[in-house]
C-alpha cells in the first residue's frame, strides 16, 4: 500500500479549529468547529452558549463529546438570523474527517439556498467551491 493512503488510515491529533465564516453574497454566517476530543468540550459549550444553540442542543453536543463517540457531525440552522452552527466530532481517520467536512458543507450550501428561494445551479457551485475553501483553510 503506498504510504500516503496509510495516513489516511491513522488517527492525527490536531486542536481544535474554530471559525466564524460570513457569507457576504447571501448575508449569512457560519460558525464551524472541529472538535477532537473531551478536552475541547470547555471551549466548545462557551462558543454554543454565546451563539444561544439553546439547552437541548447543548445538552446534546456535551453528551457526543463527553462520551468520546467517534465520527459524525452536526449543523444546526437558525432562520431567525441566518446562521448556521457546524461541529465535526473526533473522527478515527483523516479519510472520515474529510467525508464529514464535506457532508456538513453540503448542509449549509442546502438550508442557505433553501432559505432564500435560490434554485440556480450555477449559484449552488459558486457557493460550493467557496464553502470548501472557507471550512478548510
Amino acid at each position: 500500500m503506498p504510504l500516503f493512503l496509510i495516513n489516511l488510515y491513522v488517527k492525527t491529533y490536531y486542536k481544535m479549529i474554530s471559525k466564524k465564516i460570513w457569507v457576504p453574497i447571501y448575508d449569512y454566517r457560519i460558525w464551524y468547529v472541529e472538535v477532537e476530543g473531551p478536552e475541547d468540550l470547555p471551549k466548545l459549550l462557551k462558543l454554543a452558549k454565546k451563539v444561544n444553540l439553546g439547552e437541548e442542543n447543548i445538552k446534546e453536543i456535551e453528551l457526543k463529546v463527553k462520551n468520546q463517540d467517534e465520527g459524525g457531525a452536526t449543523t444546526f440552522h437558525r432562520k431567525s438570523d441566518c446562521s448556521l452552527f457546524v461541529i465535526i466530532y473526533p473522527q478515527p481517520s483523516v479519510y472520515r474527517r474529510e467525508e464529514c467536512i464535506s457532508h456538513e458543507k453540503r448542509h449549509c450550501e442546502d438550508f442557505i439556498l433553501e432559505h432564500l428561494g435560490i434554485d440556480d445551479k450555477e449559484a449552488a457551485a459558486y457557493l460550493a467551491g467557496w464553502l470548501d475553501l472557507q471550512f478548510r483553510y
